[in-house]
């Protein structure tokens, strides 16, 4: 849910045109039509994983998202891993990351 949240986001904050459109139209037809089945919402496993990462942040004095404690907790809760670029955001948690732009995610 929190990733379908930061697209919508993404898209809104775009300056209205073709380019938005076409980001919308792909949301829309690609991302919610295709994948529908696979959206996890955020369930009682879910929040009690962000429960424990929010304190952990905390208690070591981190200030990570909020949105991004909530997607690591989804993929922790389901045994999932975490594809992001921006893997130092999430590397304190305890969870499976990967970088599919790494060198060592393409070998």
């Amino acid at each position: 849910m929190m990733t379908v949240s930061e697209l919508r986001a993404g898209a809104e904050l775009m300056p209205h045109g073709a380019r938005r459109r076409r980001f919308e139209e792909w949301i829309a037809d690609d991302i919610l039509n295709r994948f529908r089945p696979n959206i996890l919402p955020i369930d009682l496993d879910v929040a009690e994983v962000f429960g424990r990462y929010i304190a952990e942040d905390r208690l070591k004095g981190r200030t990570t998202s909020p949105v991004d404690l909530l997607i690591a907790a989804t993929a922790q809760a389901h045994g999932l891993t975490v594809v992001t670029r921006n893997t130092r955001d999430f590397d304190h948690l305890e969870l499976s990351l990967l970088n599919p732009w790494s060198e060592s995610a393409a070998s």
